[in-house]
């Protein structure tokens, strides 16, 4: 009786292990399906700390690597207190789970220069507007993105927290707001700044709700205190454009320079692509023009003078008057400065040598002048306007007065350029048009480029007839190889074919090639870096009238200008060939 007890009590024993056990493979099972369901295709990448030891575990999500947690800190990462932060509702422990809420020039530490570390940890900064734009891309656009950021239980979001899957493993918490001394929104939705600003007083956010999938993104008031995540560095060039606004060739350097209007500053941009500030402080900073070893860039009221090898302010000068200074030209044999004021419908004269300013065109006679032009052929500025049916009109640079040149039936003229030949280039800001004309405006505009978002700055590289434009509304530039261009004023057409502009240029990772083939022939296009070298063949094969569009993608390219070729043997076997450059920036 005694054995049978035993035996049976060891059975029940034995029983009760392999429960034990089945029931940790199961929960083991279980943990990998909600890893694996979490993360579905994104990696964990270990922690980091910040200054105050908070611990935040790591998440990649496609080509990123993002905080899982709300910041928390109440430090800098050197130490120095962080001002403004808040617990929500005051309550230390909901700040343990949901993170601190942050005003946006604590978050960025009073700078206003995108992708910061700011608040972050050494090693992160704060995300600009573009990587949140990249984050919602990969995840399928931000119409359904939210719901594979949120965390998917109702613990710290309201039901029925709609579409959370989380499958991104962002694990994002419902932290709600403070807004002018009220907490709100707490598990009704999460609420992220990026590093972006909108102007003086507002920067770009990102919103998710309870009651929704979509990621949301905002412009609102930098007083207001959201929730941050910080994303690790070097993973993508940060892109510092913030409302570009004109952009100029610095031979000498190698680089291209671009004034940002939102962004209050001068961003540098290397033959690799790479993104500097090269001088800040700059308010609604907008024309730029350099002569000998000094950039010239206007600000809202003033014309700041800038030494070309160290950034450094050297002087300013300050035009009383002024409202809202845009762009500049300037005489190199007066030393005379001519700049629009778009905001009190003026042209100014500045005279570098004494600092004195002039009226030269008063207010009521055009509205909202914009481009300008030195002409001393004929001792007149060349200057653009916004409204619509726009002519060219023409300044004396003595009296003031002025006249036509050429009528047209454009609207919202923006930014004008002259290359090597005398041939005029000017824009379009809401047509996303670049238009030529010739010196003489004997002829009609041509549009030579188009599909630009807010094309309001022109600037022209002399060394290789390159036209750089800058894309105000989606904070990019672009490079126009204006060796390629083969136009034909009365149709516009070239004689084999037309090779278009890359799109999107500058690009990160793929990019479309489009040309038009107007005889049947072979076609040859080629992908060449800067140095001459061969990288890739995309097409080598016989085709036929109409028009082509070809991916290239730049998997396994570092970042820099590369070149593409088109060569077509067409019409009695004639050889024509095109080549323009594009930029990739990842």
């Amino acid at each position: 009786m005694k054995k049978n007890y035993i035996l049976i009590s060891g059975m029940i024993l034995l029983a009760i292990l392999l429960c034990i056990v089945l029931l940790n493979v199961l929960l083991f099972g279980l943990a990998i399906f909600n890893s694996v369901n979490a993360f579905n295709g994104t990696g964990s990448d270990s922690t980091v700390t910040d200054y105050d030891g908070n611990v935040y575990h790591l998440v990649t999500i496609g080509s990123q690597v993002w905080t899982r947690e709300n910041l928390r800190s109440l430090h800098y990462s050197d130490g120095t207190v962080i001002p403004n932060v808040l617990s929500y509702n005051n309550n230390d422990s909901l700040a343990g789970i949901y993170g601190r809420l942050y005003d946006w020039n604590s978050t960025m530490r009073n700078s206003t220069n995108q992708g910061v570390q700011g608040v972050c940890p050494a090693g992160f900064h704060v995300p600009t507007d573009s990587e949140w734009t990249v984050l919602g891309n990969y995840l399928g656009g931000n119409s359904i993105a939210g719901g594979k950021l949120k965390e998917t239980d109702t613990t710290h979001w309201y039901s029925p927290n709609t579409g959370a899957t989380n499958s991104s493993g962002f694990t994002a918490l419902g932290g709600g707001e403070w807004e002018n001394g009220i907490y709100q929104y707490m598990k009704m939705a999460g609420v992220f700044w990026s590093s972006t600003q909108a102007n003086t007083t507002q920067a770009k956010y990102r919103y998710l709700q309870h009651n929704s999938i979509a990621l949301g993104i905002f412009t609102w008031n930098k007083n207001l205190a959201y929730s941050v995540r910080c994303i690790k560095d070097n993973i993508v060039n940060p892109n510092l454009l913030n409302g570009p606004d004109d952009i100029v060739f610095d031979i000498k350097h190698n680089r291209i320079l671009v004034s940002n209007w939102a962004g209050n500053n001068i961003v540098a941009v290397d033959s690799n692509g790479t993104q500097t500030v090269f001088a800040s402080g700059i308010i609604n900073c907008h024309g730029l023009e350099i002569f000998c070893d000094t950039l010239y860039a206007s600000g809202i009221n003033s014309i700041y003078c800038i030494n070309l090898n160290t950034g450094y302010k050297f002087r300013t000068i300050n035009v009383p008057g002024a409202n809202h200074l845009g762009p500049v030209t300037l005489d190199t044999v007066s030393l005379n400065l001519y700049v629009s004021d778009w905001g009190s419908n003026k042209i100014f004269r500045v005279n570098l040598v004494s600092s004195s300013t002039f009226v030269l065109v008063n207010s009521g006679i055009v509205n909202t002048p914009m481009g300008l032009l030195i002409d001393n052929n004929n001792n007149r500025l060349i200057l653009l306007s916004y409204g619509e049916n726009i002519p060219i009109r023409s300044v004396n640079m003595n009296s003031g007065a002025v006249s036509v040149i050429k009528p047209t039936s454009l609207s919202n003229l923006d930014a004008i350029a002259r290359d090597n030949s005398g041939n005029i280039y000017f824009s379009s800001y809401n047509l996303g048009n670049v238009y030529r004309i010739d010196s003489g405006f004997a002829g009609s505009p041509v549009i030579i480029s188009s599909n630009y978002s807010g094309p309001s700055g022109l600037g022209y590289n002399r060394r290789e007839n390159q036209l750089g434009i800058t894309n105000y509304d989606s904070n990019k530039i672009s490079i126009l190889d204006l060796n390629s261009i083969s136009i034909k004023e009365t149709n516009n057409i070239a004689e084999t074919f037309d090779l278009g502009q890359n799109y999107p240029n500058p690009f990160n990772n793929s990019t479309k090639i489009t040309f038009t083939a107007y005889y049947p022939g072979k076609a040859i296009l080629n992908i060449y870096d800067i140095s001459g070298k061969l990288v890739s063949t995309l097409m080598n094969r016989n085709i036929i009238r109409g028009k082509y569009e070809i991916l290239f993608n730049a998997d396994g390219l570092s970042s820099g200008i590369y070149f593409y070729r088109l060569v077509v043997t067409g019409k009695n076997s004639k050889k024509e060939q095109l080549t323009k450059s594009m930029l990739l920036i990842k």
